[in-house]
């Protein structure tokens, strides 16, 4: 029997999504106008990001160890959480070059950064029962 996600864990997860996707809008804004605001909207989105992440990923790896039936699905649940977060890191190590200098890792690693934590967004929120609220 699948438990449902716990409600600050949903909360966490679900608050990652609008971040990164942030970064990623923010890096595409970025890349066609060259105003260096959007590259420090997406660097401080991008923290955001991370710590909820973080938070995240932290809730994920404790569940994984309570939790009795451990299935494959968690454990993927988990490693899109961990690469989303080190792939994160990295991003916000590009971010912290010299203008366009982060140009077009940063705009790369942001897409895939942001489509990470749609995925785990995803398979965090499908493995709740049907009928039971999260």
């Amino acid at each position: 029997m699948r438990r449902p996600l716990h409600p600050l864990h949903a909360v966490l997860l679900a608050g990652t999504v609008p971040l990164l996707l942030g970064v990623l809008l923010s890096d595409l804004a970025y890349s066609r106008t060259y105003e260096i605001q959007w590259k420090n909207f997406a660097s401080w989105l991008l923290v955001g990001g991370l710590v909820f992440a973080g938070f995240t990923l932290l809730w994920a790896v404790i569940d994984a160890f309570r939790a009795a039936p451990r299935t494959a699905r968690h454990g993927i649940y988990v490693s899109l959480l961990l690469v989303l977060w080190v792939l994160g890191f990295i991003d916000a190590l590009v971010h912290a070059a010299d203008a366009w200098a982060s140009m077009p890792a940063a705009l790369n690693l942001s897409a895939i950064v942001a489509l990470l934590a749609i995925a785990a967004t995803w398979l965090g929120f499908s493995r709740s029962q049907r009928g039971v609220a999260v």
